[in-house]
Order: C-alpha cells, then structure tokens, then sequence
C-alpha cells in the first residue's frame, strides 16, 4: 500500500499532481488508463432515466453509474484500456447509445451547465430572452447572466413580486389578476407574453409561484409554480408542484425553467 500526501491550495496541489504524482500511478499501472465520461440529464427523475439503460447499468468496461445532483442526474462512464484513445473507443458508443434512450434529457457532458448550454444555442440561434420572476425573485435572470457573453442574448429582467408591478410593467391585466390570482396559468401566460413585448426579445419567460413557507391554500399549496414562454409568438404554459424548503422551491423553478428553454431550443 503506498499513501501520497499533498498539499492543500490547488496552485500547489495542480502541478505537483500532474508532475510528480500522475507520472509514478501511470507508471504503477503498466500503461493501463481509466477514463471518464459524465453525461448529464435534466427533466426525469432518477428512477424513470435509470430504466431507460437498466441493462446498461451492468455492463463491467465500460461501466455507467448514475448519481444524483440537484435538479439532475448524471451518468458517469468509466472505461480501463492501454490508453486514452483506447479507452475512448469503448466509452463512445455505450454514450451514444445512452443519448438515444434518453433524449430529449440530456443537456450535456463533464463540467458543462444547464444555463451554459442554453446560452450556447441562443447564441447560436441570434435569439435574444427577457424573464419576468415573481416567486423565483431574480434567480432565473442570475443564472443566465453567470455565463460570461450573455449580454448578447440576454436582455432584460424584472422582478415583480407586487400585483402593481405585474399590471404597470408587463401589462399584465388587473381583472385577470383579480378573476384568477397572481398563481395562475393565465397570469404566468400574460408575464411571458408581456416581457417578451416589452424588452423586444424573441423569447419571453414569465414565472409565478408560491414558494413558501407560508402563502399557500387548499387549492393553491405552498410550492405550486406556474411557467410561461413566449417562443417568438407560440405560448406555451406549464404546472409544477415543488416540495423542499423555500430555497429548493426557487432552484427547481429555474432549472425547470432553463430545462424547458433548452428543449425548445432544440426541436
């Protein structure tokens, strides 16, 4: 048994690892190399995308083990052979055949982001978005706006959590708000369509929701959250029931929300 003791601060730890340490367990392994592959899906909980490649699952090299992350469930593919390319040849075509059962989930691979891969095809696209946020309070547009280059697709987000601003900034009917509620399919349709006017964008999101832990009703429970789009004029509303506390309300939301963008964005 041989134990490597490094040290902490990456600047420190990254090129004596890559130096000094990967050199000696190559060594140590006779040419062998493991290479991996993390394919990421969104949108299908873990047991539906499990059964999607349950034989998959057994296959020894290479081999797939799903795990969970917030919001996503990443499948990481592992394969051993007298190197890289080698073990490339065998992680190809098991990935390839997992992106065939699980479409249209998967979003991406490795490090990559949701709200990266949306950006990608906005840009891509020359589409432009504004997003109108109630119960998300902002959350939606900072993720968007975390990727470096998103000025030239993103354009405007409101946050408006009083039915006032709801009425003044996006147009939003008040007999609309009074007949159904600010939570409502309606509302989250006159959001998106209202934004999108407003900030002059191809794509207009509209959320509204309750996220707790107070607020909700019999009929309108804590963690009922409505999505509104407006692809360039084809509206589309969405229902979702979150559970979790206020903060896990708010992430699903917008993971939703860039999941359900980023489908539109490949049909």
């Amino acid at each position: 048994t041989v134990y490597v003791l490094l040290p902490g601060p990456p600047r420190e730890l990254k090129p004596m690892f890559g130096n000094e340490l990967l050199p000696l367990l190559q060594e140590q392994a006779g040419g062998m190399v493991t290479l991996s592959r993390v394919l990421k899906v969104a949108g299908i909980g873990e047991p539906a995308a499990e059964a999607k490649v349950k034989d998959l699952l057994h296959s020894t090299n290479p081999t797939v083990a799903p795990t969970v992350k917030r919001g996503e469930v990443h499948f990481r593919i592992t394969a051993k052979a007298k190197g890289s390319q080698a073990a490339l040849a065998l992680i190809e075509p098991v990935e390839k055949e997992m992106r065939q059962r699980l479409e249209p989930y998967v979003f991406g691979i490795d490090d990559e982001l949701l709200e990266e891969i949306v950006g990608k095809l906005l840009r891509q696209q020359g589409l432009t978005i504004g997003v109108a946020e109630s119960c998300t309070g902002g959350l939606l547009a900072h993720r968007l706006t975390n990727i470096p280059g998103s000025s030239e697709y993103f354009q405007l987000g409101t946050v408006v959590y009083h039915n006032r601003w709801k009425e003044e900034l996006l147009g939003v009917p008040g007999e609309l708000l009074a007949r159904h509620g600010a939570v409502s399919r309606e509302v989250a349709e006159a959001m998106a369509k209202g934004i999108r006017q407003k900030a002059g964008t191809s794509i207009g999101i509209g959320i509204t929701g309750i996220a707790g832990p107070g607020g909700g009703t019999e009929e309108k429970p804590v963690g009922l959250v409505y999505l509104g789009m407006d692809f360039k004029g084809k509206v589309e509303v969405w229902r979702e029931q979150w559970v979790g506390s206020r903060q896990d309300i708010k992430w699903s939301s917008t993971q939703w929300a860039l999941m359900k963008l980023f489908q539109q964005l490949k049909q």
